[in-house]
C-alpha cells in the first residue's frame, strides 16, 4: 500500500507541503523540523560554471526511451533497457538488442518482456543478462539475447507487484544476484543457482535486508563481503504510509531529510537481514546512484535533490566515511569514473525541468574534489534527461542513455582525455 501511495503522490506539491504543515501546527515549527529533517542534505548550489568541452560524440535514435545501457566485453553487441514514451511504471518494456558496425550501431532486434525493464547486468562471465523490472528480476541468456531467431528468457523472478526494481548486481562468484526495490525499501538477495534450475521462488528468494527509502544505487566493496546501497531518504520513525508523504515534501524541497549510503554485511545478510545494516552515513538530498574507484577505496554518489557529487572513503569496508562534495549540474544521475583521466562523468538529468531541453555530462576532476577545491573541467552537451552511463574500457567507448530524447550518445574515450587535457591547461592558466 505504501508504494502505491508513494507512486500516486510522489509529485503532489501542494500535499507534500500540506502534510509538513500539519507537523508543524501540531509540534510547532522547529520540533517539527527537528523530528522530520535531517543534517547531511548539503547546500544545494548553482550548477559550475565551465565551459562546453568539444568531444567528438555520436547519437543514435533508439525505438523508446532509454533506461540503462550494457555492452558486452566484445564490444559487438549492446543491450538496452526501454520504455515506450507515454508509457507507465507498469507498462510492459524491452531490451534492445545493437549491434556494432565500426563506429555506429544498428538495432537488430527487440526482447519483450511482461513488465518494464530497468537496470542491466551480466553475470555469470556474461553468459546471463540480469534485467530488473517492475516485480522483480528476468534473466536471459545472453548469447541467445544476441540472435533475433531464439528465445532468450530462461527464468522469471517475479517475488512482488510494482516494486520498482531499478538495478541488478552480481556477487564475484556469480552465486548471488541482488536487486534494489525501490518501492518495496528492500535489497532482494536472489539465488542464481535455484533460479536457474527453475526451482521454487520461494527457494531462491534467499533474502530481503530492509533499507531506508528508495534504494537505488548498489556498489561492492573491494573485498566482496559489504554491498554499499544508496537510499533516497533516512526513515522517521513512522509508518511507512508517514514516511512516503515526508519523502514527497522532500521532493518538493519542502523539507531537508538527507539520504544514506547503507553498508550490508553480506554474510549476516542471508540469515539475519533486519540487522545486516552495519552503517549508513548521510549521503546528501536524495542519493541515487554510485560507482566505485579501480581500486574500491572510493565510492562516489550522485545526490539528486542536493546537486552534489560525493566521494566516500570505502578503505574500511564496513564503515564507508563521506570525505569530499563538489557540486554539479541540476538533479545529477547516472555517473561513471574514468580513473585513468582521473576524471568522474556525471550526468545532469534536469529531470524535473521542462521535457525536450538537451542537457550535460559535468566532467568532474576527482583529485582537485578530493582536495576540496573547484573541480569541474567543463561540460559535454547530450540529448534530453541523460539518466545512465556505461564505459567499454575495451573498445574505449562512452554510453549515455537519453530517456527524453530516445537516444544514445557514445563518444570515444580519447576524444574526452583530449578535452580534459585541454581543460586541465586553461584551468592552470586562471590559478
Amino acid at each position: 500500500m505504501a508504494h502505491r501511495i508513494r507512486g500516486l503522490f510522489s509529485n503532489a506539491r501542494a500535499l507534500s507541503y500540506f502534510v509538513v504543515r500539519i507537523a508543524v501546527a501540531i509540534l510547532g515549527n522547529g520540533a517539527a523540523r527537528r523530528y522530520l529533517e535531517s543534517p547531511g542534505w548539503g547546500a544545494t548550489e548553482s550548477p559550475p560554471s565551465g565551459p562546453f568541452l568539444d568531444v567528438d560524440s555520436k547519437e543514435f535514435e533508439l525505438p523508446g526511451c532509454p533506461f540503462d545501457v550494457l555492452p558486452t566485453s566484445d564490444g559487438d553487441c549492446v543491450f538496452v533497457s526501454l520504455h515506450q514514451p507515454g508509457g507507465t511504471q507498469r507498462s510492459p518494456g524491452t531490451i534492445a538488442v545493437l549491434h556494432r558496425d565500426g563506429d555506429t550501431f544498428r538495432l537488430s532486434h527487440q526482447i519483450f518482456l511482461t513488465a518494464a525493464a530497468w537496470g542491466l547486468a551480466l553475470v555469470r562471465d556474461e553468459t546471463i543478462l540480469a534485467v530488473a523490472n517492475s516485480h522483480g528480476v528476468a534473466l536471459l541468456d545472453a548469447h541467445a539475447a544476441r540472435k533475433p531467431e531464439r528465445d532468450p528468457i530462461v527464468a522469471i523472478a517475479h517475488y512482488g507487484r510494482d516494486l520498482q526494481t531499478i538495478h541488478v548486481l552480481g556477487s564475484a562468484d556469480g552465486r548471488w544476484l541482488y536487486a534494489s526495490d525501490e518501492h518495496n525499501r528492500t535489497v532482494s538477495i536472489l539465488d542464481l543457482n535455484r533460479a536457474l534450475s527453475g526451482d521454487q521462488l520461494s527457494e531462491v528468494l534467499a533474502s530481503q535486508v530492509p533499507v531506508d527509502l528508495s534504494p537505488l544505487g548498489m556498489g561492492l566493496s573491494a573485498d566482496g563481503k559489504y554491498l554499499y546501497v544508496t537510499c533516497e531518504m533516512s526513515r522517521v520513525d513512522a509508518p511507512d504510509l508517514v514516511n512516503w508523504f515526508v519523502w514527497g515534501a522532500t521532493m518538493q524541497s519542502h523539507l531537508h531529510r538527507a539520504g544514506v549510503l547503507s553498508a550490508i554485511d553480506l554474510d549476516v545478510a542471508i540469515e539475519d537481514p533486519e540487522n545486516a545494516v552495519v552503517a549508513k552515513p548521510v549521503a546528501g538530498g536524495h542519493p541515487v546512484r554510485l560507482q566505485q574507484s579501480r581500486d574500491g577505496t572510493l565510492a562516489w554518489v550522485t545526490a539528486r535533490a542536493s546537486n552534489q557529487l560525493i566521494a566516500f572513503s570505502t578503505e574500511q569496508s564496513d564503515s564507508p566515511e563521506q570525505i569530499a562534495t563538489t557540486p554539479v549540474g541540476p538533479a545529477p544521475v547516472g555517473l561513471a569514473v574514468l580513473d585513468e583521466l582521473g576524471v568522474v562523468l556525471v550526468a545532469n538529468s534536469n529531470r524535473f525541468a521542462s521535457a525536450g531541453r538537451r542537457e550535460t555530462l559535468s566532467v568532474i576532476d576527482m583529485e582537485r574534489t578530493l582536495a576540496g577545491q573547484s573541480a569541474c573541467l567543463g561540460h559535454i552537451p547530450v540529448g534530453s534527461f541523460p539518466r545512465e552511463i556505461n564505459v567499454d574500457l575495451r573498445q574505449r567507448l562512452v554510453y549515455i542513455t537519453n530517456f527524453d530524447s530516445g537516444s544514445l550518445t557514445v563518444i570515444p574515450i580519447e576524444s574526452i582525455e583530449q578535452a580534459v587535457g585541454s581543460a586541465r591547461v586553461r584551468m592552470a592558466a586562471h590559478l
